[in-house]
């Protein structure tokens, strides 16, 4: 058999499977279910407090979240230069748009 051949069966899903991962730019493995999903940036600030509270609204509403970028802060000497991002699920993000509103920090929200 030619190993240049185009891949069959289980292989030919895998390989749909890492195309589809590289695809799309942030992705996270949920510990539940251990398949990958979707996140967009819900906010992007400089501002530790609001990043924490925003942390805090969404892991008390049970929406999956995380701060990237947090160690870039090392990078630029812990001045705050590089803004943290919080990520969301793909699929809760109007309800994590919804809980930021009405927790007053509705100017926060990143736009698409």
């Amino acid at each position: 058999m030619d190993s240049r051949a185009a891949p069959t069966g289980t292989a030919r899903g895998e390989l749909a499977r890492v195309a589809t991962r590289k695809a799309i730019a942030h992705v996270y493995r949920n510990a539940a279910t251990c398949d990958f999903r979707p996140m967009i940036e819900l906010i992007r600030t400089n501002d530790a407090v609001i990043i924490s509270f925003v942390v805090s609204l969404m892991r008390d509403a049970g929406i999956a979240c995380f701060v990237a970028d947090q160690n870039m802060s090392v990078l630029d000497g812990s001045i705050g230069i590089l803004p943290r991002r919080v990520m969301v699920d793909a699929e809760q993000a109007d309800a994590a748009r919804r809980i930021l509103t009405d927790a007053g920090i509705a100017n926060e929200i990143r736009r698409e």
